[in-house]
């Protein structure tokens, strides 16, 4: 097994999942773009409903794949192989469960499709499309148990490569597709044998690094039966927090139409491209956070924590400055005026993206640490709250009334309830630091934008290469601006000593 430091697989992964995302950013671009000009806005705003849909029946996955994550960082290191065998043969029997389920509630939601799509196309080929799409999510569970092994094991890294290169692969033959057949059956057959193609590759992979995952184990009963109720307390939580991610799209389409779906789906895309970079920082360094719950230094846990925070707070504030400044000037000259979305929408937009991310600090400890049953039913409220609002606000402001009700849904709730449990479950602190801190980088944050919009504005974006120039001067003030306020702080030169110096 992995007997590197966890800093090491930290940086190791971290490097490896920014080079990954940077040719996936390049490949996704390259292939929106081509959807668009072969295939059009109302299959985008297909693409879009569709995927928003089918997140929703993840949730059959009931957490299990973080449950399975915790429950194995022991084992490694330990370096039990039996008990890992013995989780995984169960994890295995769970999954081929869950792909079937899958695949059985999906079929039983075609009767619904008319009511949730408004759109021109054909209705039957609406549910060959969806067919397609449900079992492309089904097969996304497939063998999936040995990536989480991979990934218990701070080989994140190998998940990462062996995902881009099919996904390279996946995306050249989708592009060829839609240019000389322009057939979107073949382009959704073509997504679903990529899916396919990643698991059996990583399921090949885990063989090859852990000879020892071969052999049959079991787990004694009372095991199970601890992993199911974990499981059953974190299902609750994720019943919630998968109506608060994957409606919005669904509400878009009902009070709005389908079409609409296909322009925020651009905007959509490129925050999903930003989430999956930031991703790529949350996943290098959340299996060392579990291998650091294992170890009784409270202490320095907690050190660990605020410098998480900070991190957090300046790489998000930095990619949501630079959205809110250059969001608008990308789609204009990717697509045209006729895909913009009002600057109070995308305003709207980002501040979700914003809060979303300044507590995964608290989420990353909160998944590692296993604490579920203290906020089973928090998402639930949060879920409740957001669709009441979107349908309220939607119909009165529309678009965005619809993004700021998942705003307001999340302060009301998990903004400031989590960080309680985590500080007197797992620190045994008062959470006020934690709320000074949080508000105080807020603050900056605002003080942060109104600069950068400042000297921005005196650039004028008329092609790509203006918008790189404004591009190139927000990173300069952005992280200027951090660099000259915060150098001197404990947490910079805990970064820069990390960043400069091999540390174990």
């Amino acid at each position: 097994m992995n007997d590197l430091s966890r800093v090491h697989n930290s940086k190791k992964n971290l490097l490896n999942g920014l080079i990954n995302q940077f040719v996936m950013l390049l490949l996704t671009f390259a292939s929106r773009s081509i959807f668009i000009y072969y295939l059009g806005v109302e299959y985008l705003g297909i693409n879009g409903l569709y995927s928003n849909i089918l997140q929703l029946l993840s949730l059959t996955d009931l957490g299990i794949s973080n449950i399975a994550l915790f429950s194995l960082y022991k084992p490694i290191a330990d370096k039990d192989e039996d008990k890992i065998c013995g989780l995984i043969c169960y994890y295995k029997k769970i999954y081929r469960n869950i792909f079937f389920i899958i695949l059985i509630i999906g079929l039983f939601l075609i009767p619904f499709l008319p009511s949730i799509i408004d759109s021109n196309l054909n209705i039957n080929d609406l549910i060959g499309y969806y067919i397609l799409f449900l079992l492309n999510t089904a097969l996304s569970y497939a063998f999936v148990y040995n990536r989480i092994f991979i990934n218990a094991d701070q080989r994140i890294y190998i998940i990462k490569n062996t995902t881009t290169i099919v996904t390279v692969v996946q995306n050249i033959l989708q592009i060829l597709v839609m240019v000389i057949w322009k057939n979107y059956y073949l382009y959704l057959t073509v997504q679903c044998l990529g899916t396919l193609f990643i698991n059996l590759i990583l399921t090949y992979q885990a063989i090859k690094h852990y000879p020892f995952l071969k052999k049959r184990s079991t787990i004694p009963k009372e095991e199970q039966k601890g992993i199911l109720k974990s499981t059953s307390d974190l299902f609750i939580y994720k019943i919630g927090s998968m109506i608060v991610h994957s409606t919005d799209n669904i509400i878009i389409s009902v009070l709005l139409g389908t079409i609409f779906v296909g322009y925020y789906s651009n905007y959509y895309m490129i925050v999903t491209v930003i989430i999956n970079f930031v991703n790529v920082l949350i996943n290098s360094i959340a299996t060392s956070i579990g291998n650091l719950g294992t170890e009784g230094n409270m202490d320095h846990q907690y050190k660990i924590f605020e410098h998480l925070i900070f991190i957090f707070q300046w790489i998000i504030s930095f990619v949501s400055v630079g959205m809110l400044v250059l969001f608008n000037d990308f789609i204009l000259i990717w697509l045209g005026d006729s895909y913009l979305l009002s600057e109070p929408t995308v305003a709207v937009i980002v501040m979700n993206f914003y809060i979303q991310f300044i507590i995964s600090p608290i989420w990353i400890y909160r998944e590692n640490l296993g604490f579920y049953k203290e906020v089973k039913y928090l998402m639930i409220v949060t879920a409740f709250i957001n669709i009441v609002l979107s349908i309220i606000l939607g119909k009165f402001i529309g678009m965005m009334g619809i993004f700021l009700a998942t705003i307001l849904a999340r302060l009301l709730t998990v903004v400031w309830y989590e960080p309680i449990i985590l500080m007197k479950k797992h620190f045994k602190k008062s959470v006020k630091n934690y709320y000074f801190l949080q508000i105080r980088y807020f603050l900056f944050f605002v003080f942060v934008y109104l600069i950068t919009n400042f000297l921005c504005s005196f650039i004028s974006v008329n092609g790509y290469l203006t918008w790189i120039l404004k591009a190139c001067l927000l990173t300069v003030i952005v992280n200027f601006i951090y660099f000259i306020f915060f150098r001197k702080t404990d947490t910079f030169i805990f970064l820069k000593n990390k960043i400069l110096r091999r540390n174990k």
